[in-house]
């Protein structure tokens, strides 16, 4: 295969090819050729065609009529893109990676998007040297820790349930308060719920304490939020928010629940390595412009 050979085209206008771009995805799972997903709720999970519809655009780079190869641009923010990939097929050559960034690159041009972000898995070196390459540099390490949820503990003393609609409003204060960059509150906490994510509360003497917000993605559930009322810090409730949410979610039949924590964050990782998380592998995250 050659540079000249392939031609660029969207998945929404070949998707005819949506089976051999979700190959072209499955064929790396973690490890050495492991491609991050760049939803974070289906990180480490094999790709599927629902992570696909949830991208923001697939570019495919093809050889005749096959795709040699494949890049998903998967949203942020409002300022800013995860890029899935570079996949690409065997034998077709490094140049299809490059010639994919250079498209993605040039589609984002005029969008709202001001840079765009992808995560390397650090025992990927082809990816890293790829991206690397072409104009982005390296920001932070990053952890995906997971919990398998057979032998969930059983929350404190502390209550934790799930949120009702009446509930919305304090736990938006609190998410705001904790994520003040955060878009998840944006439009609303319902709105949220039905694109498939479920909210906690932690309550202590009669007060609402503490939210989490868990994404729903194929049977593994994805901690997107963990958030303390302000006044409320230093009295060690934050453990306590989390056992109750992993025995709510294992009540659910949750095969897992799994999330990502920078691996500055040593309060953090150390909070969710006291109740069962594990480290399942590290990734960079890089940097670069559009």
């Amino acid at each position: 295969m050659t540079p000249g050979a392939y031609s660029l085209v969207d998945l929404d206008q070949r998707p005819d090819l949506a089976a051999e771009v979700l190959a072209l995805f499955t064929a790396s799972p973690p490890g050495a050729n492991h491609l991050v997903c760049g939803l974070p709720a289906y990180m480490g999970l094999p790709a599927s065609p629902e992570s696909l519809s949830q991208a923001a655009g697939v570019l495919i780079a093809l050889s005749g009529n096959r795709a040699a190869g494949a890049l998903a641009l998967c949203p942020y923010s409002e300022e800013q893109i995860t890029l899935w990939g570079p996949a690409v097929a065997k034998g077709a050559g490094s140049e299809t990676g490059a010639r994919l960034i250079d498209a993605a690159r040039e589609a984002l041009h005029l969008s709202p998007y001001g840079s765009m972000r992808a995560l390397a898995d650090t025992r990927n070196r082809r990816s890293r040297t790829l991206l690397l390459a072409h104009g982005f540099t390296t920001w932070k390490d990053t952890y995906c820790y997971e919990r398998e949820l057979g032998g969930a503990a059983q929350p404190g003393t502390s209550r934790v349930r799930r949120a009702a609609v009446r509930d919305h409003a304090v736990l938006a204060t609190i998410f705001i308060q904790g994520f003040p960059d955060s878009d998840h509150c944006i439009p609303s906490l319902q709105r949220r719920e039905s694109e498939g994510y479920r909210h906690y509360l932690l309550e202590d003497d009669g007060v609402v304490a503490a939210a989490a917000a868990i994404q729903d993605a194929g049977g593994r559930g994805w901690l997107k939020l963990v958030a303390m009322r302000p006044e409320m810090r230093g009295k060690h409730l934050s453990k306590r928010l989390l056992e109750g949410v992993l025995a709510e979610e294992g009540k659910r039949h949750t095969r897992a629940l799994a999330l990502e924590v920078l691996a500055d964050n040593a309060p953090a990782i150390h909070l969710y390595e006291s109740v069962g998380f594990k480290r399942r592998w590290t990734a960079t995250i890089f940097t670069g412009p559009v």
